[in-house]
């Protein structure tokens, strides 16, 4: 398997880098609109590759036709990383153009109707500068966009769809991520109860000199900075006074 070319179509055929050579590309017509309603996805990991783990993105989205004209549609994915406070900045990070061969059109599954789902899984080569790497970052989310292509028609829809970091336990869904208790100032087990009690992990550690005018034991410093909303059981860094 060739990581740098898998993008895996469900539901109207499974692609594969060598799946389905030289199956001739069929004439798209232009339908009368093209939209994506929904789009969700997740990243996990699909495999591995030459001794790294192999992961990438699975996209599930509801898309709309305004015509019965056969669809053998083109397809971009556009990853981001999400990074910042209170608002988040997408920064690209990768950017795949497909123009898969096709056994059948895009609706071929949707038994008559408009509307129907279309599946997309998209790996991400391990040495893929900025992506997997980024993913990794547990302060950071992932998002993705797919822009699907057909005729002279085009259709696009983003979303965020992982937060914390991959491969490690601490991940979630942006819906659950949630802004930590703010404790600078505070006594040290007050702060401690605070942030254990919101379900976050800490690491204390003693200031390298005393601060003139605080007392000892008070928080002085916490990071991340206040108001990153992160995944339940994330890491907090606290530094307390002497």
């Amino acid at each position: 398997m060739r990581a740098k070319e898998v993008l895996v179509i469900v539901g109207l055929c499974v692609l594969l880098s060598t799946g389905c050579g030289g199956i001739r590309q069929p004439r798209t017509d232009t339908p009368a609109t093209l939209r994506i309603d929904k789009l969700t996805g997740s990243v996990a990991k699909l495999g591995s590759w030459q001794g790294y783990p192999l992961y990438g993105v699975r996209l599930r989205a509801t898309v709309c036709t305004g015509s019965d004209a056969e669809i053998y549609p083109d397809f971009t994915i556009t990853h981001y990383l999400l990074s910042g406070s209170p608002s988040r900045k997408w920064t690209l990070v990768r950017k795949v153009f497909d123009r898969p061969p096709y056994l059948v059109s895009l609706q071929e599954s949707w038994q008559g109707k408009r509307c129907g789902p279309v599946q997309v899984d998209e790996a991400i080569p391990p040495e893929h500068a900025g992506g997997v790497e980024q993913l990794g970052n547990p302060w950071s989310c992932y998002g993705v966009a797919l822009t699907i292509w057909a005729g002279k028609r085009h259709a696009t829809k983003r979303t965020a769809i992982q937060c914390g970091g991959i491969g490690g336990a601490v991940t979630c869904t942006p819906a659950q991520l949630l802004i930590p208790p703010w404790t600078v100032g505070q006594r040290r087990q007050v702060a401690v109860e605070r942030l254990l009690g919101a379900g976050f992990h800490l690491t204390v550690s003693r200031a390298a000199k005393r601060k003139p005018g605080v007392r000892v034991g008070v928080v002085v410093s916490q990071e991340p900075e206040r108001g990153l909303r992160m995944c339940r059981r994330a890491d907090i860094s606290l530094v307390v006074s002497v």
